[in-house]
């Protein structure tokens, strides 16, 4: 099985998946990820492809260039912003 680069795996955020190799991800250390994570986290993605997880965490990580607020800031054109009524 491939090494692990990292022990962040356990708290399952993007920074600890990425941080991982992609072969270690692909390689079982996806299953011990969700062994060491809440349930919650384990619900939501445990159906999830752990090569796709782990490309998706790598670019949440390394983020957009130019940054969102640049894209959301820079537009010229008229913007609105909805907020819907917070109902109980």
């Amino acid at each position: 099985m491939p090494r692990r680069t990292s022990t962040r795996t356990r708290h399952g955020r993007s920074s600890g998946i990425a941080a991982c190799a992609e072969e270690f991800v692909r390689g079982g250390g996806f299953a011990e990820t969700l062994e060491r994570v809440g349930p919650g986290w384990r619900a939501m993605t445990r159906w999830a492809d752990p090569t796709a997880l782990h490309r998706t965490a790598v670019g949440l990580v390394r983020g957009t260039g130019p940054t969102m607020r640049h894209w959301l800031m820079s537009p010229t054109v008229p913007r609105t912003y909805l907020m819907g009524e917070r109902r109980r």
